[in-house]
């Protein structure tokens, strides 16, 4: 759970100021397509001068544990509540977009080099909370 709640805190930084500035390095806490999402999701936001402000709810739970897989994983659902963590204008503070309802997200992490890190992850808009 420390790795996910490392990867989701370095999320908040990046997203709140549209920038990998002051988080570290990222390939610590996040590899494969997760890695990707938060670099695709940092070009999104810079492309469209936009940053995100409030805090999601988070309600994340252990799903399941693999340690003989190579690398071990854990598997982690949350049900992520988004309302109130909305898109802004970078430079003018202006409401651009809302947050979103309640979704279902899963995480995966790997247990790699003695560390855990989140490794894939996926929201499913259908699923309920």
């Amino acid at each position: 759970m420390t790795a996910y709640l490392a990867f989701r805190d370095a999320e908040l930084k990046i997203y709140s100021t549209g920038s990998l500035d002051g988080v570290g390095d990222i390939k610590t806490i996040a590899r494969g397509e997760a890695l990707k999402h938060i670099q695709r999701n940092i070009a999104y936001f810079q492309g469209e001068g936009l940053v995100m402000k409030g805090r999601p709810v988070l309600s994340p739970k252990v799903q399941s544990v693999d340690l003989d897989s190579a690398p071990p994983t854990a598997r982690i659902r949350d049900c992520e509540d988004s309302t109130n963590y909305v898109k802004i204008d970078k430079f003018t503070g202006e409401f651009k977009f809302p947050g979103n309802p309640p979704t279902v997200d899963r995480y995966v992490a790997e247990r790699v080099d003695g560390h855990w890190i989140i490794s894939d992850l996926a929201s499913y808009t259908n699923e309920k909370c």
